[in-house]
């Protein structure tokens, strides 16, 4: 085995069995949480787990001898090896967009009550929405409606493993490196200033002492609200 893979192993199961616990731990306080700052939760934690998963059938076990069977047929499929690589970039994506709707979600139960239901009643609308531009624009950016940017897995027969990109894909580094750089920048704005307004509206509704239980770092569940 890699020795890299040796240290990401040695962290990795522990943590991910704490991240699995974790979710466990969130699901059972569900009742006192708001519909969908639990959804949202739920939704990050796929994703991250997914991304997880994702990153050692992309990019690290693909370096394990004893794996060279999956990559076989990942490359008998067609399908696998550009559905991996495209994953791996776009759940870049998804991450951000699920931490800017935790950011709304927690803005709207502090400074927005009035629009609590609209929220309800949209914010997956939203996610599906922002999901779908930016699988878009990594797509286009990526190059993959191009066949010669298309990725596979290359069997190396000196080293015994696969590499994963062609040769032109590089190319398009630059271009789908600078799209995350400023759509992760963009995120950070947004969220700092949403964080900002939250934080002004919260102070104002403590210092008129209309502070509420829903006001709180976590979104609460609403008496009126099943």
């Amino acid at each position: 085995m890699v020795p890299d893979h040796i240290i990401f192993l040695g962290y990795g199961i522990p943590a991910l069995i704490l991240y699995l616990f974790t979710i466990v731990s969130f699901v059972s306080i569900r009742h006192i949480l708001s519909s969908t700052f639990f959804s949202i939760s739920i939704l990050t934690s796929i994703v991250n787990l997914l991304t997880y998963f994702n990153v050692w059938f992309t990019h690290r076990l693909r370096l394990e001898p004893a794996f060279n069977f999956y990559y076989h047929f990942a490359n008998w499929t067609v399908v696998l090896p550009p559905i991996h690589i495209f994953l791996s970039g776009s759940f870049y994506f998804a991450q951000n967009i699920n931490s800017a709707l935790l950011v709304m979600d927690r803005y709207v139960a502090i400074a927005a009550l009035g629009s609590t239901e609209e929220w309800i009643r949209r914010w997956w609308q939203l996610a599906a929405l922002l999901y779908a531009l930016c699988a878009l624009a990594y797509f286009l950016a990526a190059g993959y409606y191009d066949p010669i940017y298309i990725p596979d897995y290359v069997y190396v027969v000196s080293s015994n493993s696969f590499v994963t990109y062609p040769k032109e894909l590089n190319k398009r580094v630059p271009l789908f490196l600078s799209l995350q750089a400023i759509f992760g920048l963009a995120i950070i704005l947004f969220c700092a200033a949403v964080n900002i307004i939250t934080w002004i509206r919260l102070r104002q509704l403590k210092s008129s002492k209309k502070a509420v239980s829903t006001v709180t770092l976590l979104p609460l569940r609403n008496n009126d609200q099943d």
